[in-house]
């Protein structure tokens, strides 16, 4: 049995508040999560936010803004090691702030 590493992420869905989830740190599973393609936005040395690549043209709903564009679908924020994704060293309030989430 082939065992799947799993990876600490924030996960924001459009209209909801978003939450620390752990998720299999596989290309299929962040797919299925964001409903497609992936981009992948850096938002520091170790840290990477994923997103539909084609969510725009999809007309999915807007979840937040980020600097002079839109994020759009489900957003993943998540660690960012040399070679993969890792888990997320931000807090779930850093996240939170982040996305323009209010306590």
């Amino acid at each position: 049995m082939v065992r799947r590493e799993m990876i600490r992420c924030f996960v924001k869905r459009p209209g909801q508040m978003g939450n620390i989830r752990f998720v299999c740190n596989t290309l299929p599973d962040l797919q299925q999560i964001v409903g497609g393609p992936i981009e992948c936005i850096a938002l520091d040395a170790k840290t990477i936010l994923i997103c539909n690549e084609c969510g725009k043209h999809m007309n999915l709903p807007v979840n937040f803004p980020i600097e002079d564009d839109l994020i759009v679908g489900t957003a993943i924020i998540t660690g960012l090691s040399s070679d993969d994704f890792s888990s997320l060293r931000w807090t779930e309030d850093r996240c939170r702030q982040f996305v323009g989430e209010t306590a």
